[in-house]
């Protein structure tokens, strides 16, 4: 199921417009990345995909219905978001991640939900962390932890708030390779905001640009230029390829932005 956003225009207040005609499509087995300076819209815009904020124009389709129209309950069982900042609690790992079926528990947990968990485990090879307390893992540990928590939840969406801030390059490849794999073997549509511009290259396939709220670029690599980044984030860099991959290798901002 993909999950559509429509010419999206959101404000907090009067005069304060962070989103303008903003459109994208999510759709299964596609990651997209939503990159763009800080404070130009990107987890804004997440929210109104995940129905968290409403536009005040457009509107999002999961599927063929408007989110607005979807009930919460059913909207947990077909979208799972991952927030930035995640707070651990006094939980074995396996029970954390049962959590994550709590939108179709009636009563209590099922023999299908702990093998839906048990399944979860076993792709993501976190028997290792299964029963351990999630307050005693490392910050790469309790993100993973996060992730297949999501995972257990999703059906059809998954929607991720930079889900490499705080880690390591070690732990920022392997969470990236956990969520491509995840979208790749489950035909999941995905989308992360994204900071690290050469980690979305690597493991994301559709890219949204935002700058002041417009949407910059849209489309596949291709739309990554140097001249795109001179214009987003006010660098000079080259873009080289390698393994067929494209990779940004940045030397300095930009001459008009050192001038402004």
């Amino acid at each position: 199921m993909n999950l559509e956003a429509c010419d999206i225009a959101f404000s907090y207040g009067r005069g304060n417009q962070i989103l303008r005609s903003v459109s994208a499509d999510i759709v299964p087995g596609s990651f997209l990345a939503i990159l763009g300076v800080n404070g130009c819209g990107k987890s804004t815009f997440l929210d109104c995909l995940d129905g968290m904020l409403s536009p005040q124009h457009g509107c999002v389709r999961l599927g063929n219905r408007d989110l607005k129209e979807v009930d919460r309950r059913s909207r947990a069982q077909s979208i799972a978001y991952v927030a930035q900042h995640s707070h651990a609690n006094r939980l074995i790992a396996y029970d954390a991640l049962l959590l994550g079926r709590k939108p179709f528990v009636k009563t209590g947990p099922t023999e299908e939900d702990f093998a839906i968990v048990d399944g979860v485990i076993a792709d993501m090879n976190l028997d290792e962390l299964a029963f351990r307390y999630v307050d005693e893992l490392s910050g790469g540990e309790y993100q993973k932890i996060v992730i297949g928590r999501a995972l257990v939840q999703c059906r059809d969406v998954l929607l991720l708030d930079e889900p490499t801030n705080n880690l390591d390059i070690a732990n920022q490849i392997e969470v990236m390779e956990l969520a491509r794999r995840a979208v790749d073997r489950r035909s999941i549509a995905a989308a992360a905001v994204m900071h690290d511009i050469n980690l979305s290259l690597s493991y994301c396939d559709r890219f949204l640009v935002l700058k002041q709220g417009h949407v910059a670029a849209y489309g596949g690599p291709e739309v990554v230029t140097e001249k795109l980044l001179q214009e987003v984030y006010g660098i000079d860099a080259d873009i080289i390829e390698r393994n067929g991959k494209r990779i940004v290798i940045p030397y300095g901002r930009h001459a008009e932005s050192e001038e402004s």
